[in-house]
């Protein structure tokens, strides 16, 4: 299809209940333009016309899901627009999660701040499955949040990442006063140790199996710690 004009009418018009052809349209299109990099910007350019204009949510959850197929750095400014919405901030983040590192993990970490709530989870959980080093200082910050939901996020997202930086954060937490906001940071400090382990570097990962065997340490904690022990 050398003119995709109709084909953005139709995906604007979508919504719930209509037939999902549209849809099918543009993956086969993606599939044609898939090494043709001029092909690709414009069909890109266009998707996220539909992105940016006042179309159904529905059109928009499903261009996002096609999008992640090609979208690049041109997709990133829109789609950080989108971050920040309780009907697209999902949307936008898969399509990020699935991009090169660089633009986009900027996009989700600027993002942090301007969000509350269940939105703010999500993106903690996209830098996360993103691994981004970048962000520790940002989620460590949040540790303390007063939204003990964004704490225990930031806390398995640090996990995640791991490095120095992420394990001392979360090494600050293991006394920590709300009971699910420590069992996540120690969960999470738990999963660095086991790859501390798996790079070689058993003297450091047994110190922190050590820490984690103590008194006081939730038993599932201290028992899978005491097993990491004894298998060193």
């Amino acid at each position: 299809m050398e003119d995709f004009t109709e084909l953005i009418k139709t995906l604007k018009e979508y919504d719930w209940g209509k037939s999902g052809a549209p849809l099918l349209v543009v993956d086969a299109e993606i599939r044609q333009v898939l090494g043709r990099p001029d092909r690709m910007a414009k069909l890109e350019e266009l998707l996220l016309d539909v992105l940016r204009s006042e179309t159904a949510i529905a059109a928009k959850r499903g261009v996002c899901k096609s999008l992640s197929l090609i979208a690049s750095d041109r997709s990133v400014a829109t789609l950080a627009a989108m971050l920040t919405g309780a009907d697209t901030s999902d949307s936008a983040r898969y399509v990020l999660e699935r991009m090169p590192l660089g633009a986009a993990d900027a996009a989700l970490r600027e993002a942090l701040p301007k969000t509350r709530g269940q939105i703010r989870v999500g993106i903690i959980n996209s830098i996360g499955n993103r691994k981004d080093s970048r962000s520790v200082a940002l989620l460590a910050g949040l540790l303390e949040d007063s939204e003990e939901a964004t704490a225990q996020a930031a806390a398995c997202a640090l996990g995640k990442i791991g490095g120095k930086e992420a394990i001392a954060a979360l090494g600050r937490q293991r006394d920590a006063a709300r009971a699910r906001v420590r069992a996540e940071a120690l969960d999470a400090y738990l999963v660095c140790a086991r790859r501390l382990a798996a790079a070689g570097q058993r003297s450091e990962a047994a110190a922190m199996y050590k820490e984690l065997s103590g008194d006081g340490m939730p038993a599932p904690i201290r028992r899978a710690a005491e097993r990491a022990l004894k298998a060193s």
